[in-house]
């Protein structure tokens, strides 16, 4: 079987082995210019890296939903990214979940350990970690999770893409 025809053969093998070779051959080229050495580096760097990451998912989903249903399913996909299925209040609990234990596990280390701990908002690392991460569910939720859970239940489809 050809890498061209893989992605029409094997959907998801082809979405997952393209999101890591895209996320981690990105991080792996800029650590190669630093010739892996983490100390020094910098911002533009660690951006880099970032953006890496956030690229591989999104852009192997992109790609893997034009391959397999053309330009009618990028319709469809971003038909689905906009569609609510739940109410707010279950966007809100996936949202504020995690900030909130994050915000508990740094309050308490500030008050055992050391006042450094103490949690600082920003609104820019905010912004960007929502709009990162929404970016990033174009792969995850919008190409992954439907085909996984027409395999799976729906616990393990979870299970697997977690």
């Amino acid at each position: 079987m050809t890498s061209a025809r893989l992605p029409r053969h094997r959907p998801l093998l082809s979405y997952f082995l393209l999101a890591f070779l895209i996320s981690w051959g990105g991080v792996f080229i800029v650590l190669a210019t630093t010739n892996f050495d983490l100390s020094p580096l910098k911002s533009f760097e660690g951006g880099l890296i970032f953006l890496a990451m956030l690229l591989g998912p999104s852009l192997s989903g992109l790609f893997c939903t034009m391959r397999l249903e053309g330009w009618p399913g990028l319709r469809q996909l971003a038909a689905r990214l906009v569609r609510w299925r739940v109410g707010t209040r279950w966007y809100l609990v996936a949202l504020l979940t995690i900030p909130a234990i994050l915000l508990a596990i740094l309050w308490l280390s500030s008050a055992l350990s050391a006042p450094s701990f103490a949690p600082r908002f920003q609104w820019m690392l905010f912004a960007v970690g929502l709009i990162a991460g929404s970016f990033e569910e174009i792969g995850w939720t919008g190409f992954a999770t439907p085909r996984l859970c027409a395999r799976l239940p729906i616990d393990m489809a979870g299970l697997m893409l977690g």
